[in-house]
């Protein structure tokens, strides 16, 4: 709905600052779906075929979000580029009225996702819907600047700056999901200070051969070689 009305807003107030705004909004109804479907995935227990489950779900999700992302910034850059060379009076009832309805929306949805802002795939979606509250408050601003100086090209640099808001946003989820899909060392975890914690347990004599990946969200595995003196095969388990 809040799409739908920036859009007509957008065209009968000749706003590109409100299109744009709108394209990005656009953005969130493929993402808050990925993510709905990632959390009722993760939660699946593990079978025979996902032997280590579906935790994955999330961080994939979390990394198509921050690829649409990148192309809607794309998007909005050419828009308000060709709309800076060109500007054309806007009329800023709308831009301002709209504003206040899309503040109220993307502000509600972001403060509802503070307490999940640990889980990646949340993240994206508090960092999105974070960054679409800002532009909104940027849009007012603009409005009430255009009504009292008459500048119409700060609509289309508002788009621009929506568009490299956008951008941010998605380069560092992009390179943590994209880190976690490679399997990469946990964030704050020192692979050799886990090889020490395992040298310090009594008995232990070498270790060596040590992997560490994320599961997905705080779920984080690990294998090893570890060797340990000649014992009874109740001993070397304890």
């Amino acid at each position: 709905a809040l799409v739908a009305a920036e859009l007509v807003g957008g065209y009968l107030g000749h706003s590109i600052a409100l299109t744009s705004d709108a394209v990005h909004n656009l953005s969130d109804v493929p993402t808050i779906v990925i993510s709905w479907l990632a959390l009722r995935w993760s939660a699946r227990p593990a079978d025979a075929q996902r032997t280590f489950g579906y935790g994955r779900a999330g961080i994939l999700a979390a990394f198509t979000n921050a690829i649409l992302l990148l192309v809607v910034a794309m998007g909005l850059f050419w828009e308000a580029g060709g709309r800076l060379l060109h500007p054309v009076p806007v009329h800023q009832q709308w831009m301002i009225g709209l504003s206040l309805v899309a503040l109220a929306v993307n502000g509600g949805i972001t403060l509802s996702l503070v307490r999940h802002h640990h889980d990646l795939n949340f993240r994206a979606l508090l960092v999105h819907n974070f960054g679409d509250a800002l532009s909104n408050i940027a849009i007012l601003a603009g409005a009430l600047a255009i009504r009292f100086s008459g500048m119409f090209w700060l609509d289309p640099a508002l788009g621009i700056a929506i568009g490299a808001l956008v951008l941010w946003s998605s380069v560092g989820i992009l390179r943590e999901s994209g880190h976690i899909l490679l399997e990469g060392l946990p964030r704050r975890m020192r692979l050799q200070e886990v090889a020490k914690a395992i040298l310090s347990v009594p008995g232990v004599q070498e270790v060596h051969d040590v992997h560490i990946w994320t599961l997905g969200g705080d779920d984080h595995a690990l294998s090893c070689h570890v060797r340990i003196p000649d014992m009874h095969m109740e001993d070397s388990e304890r």
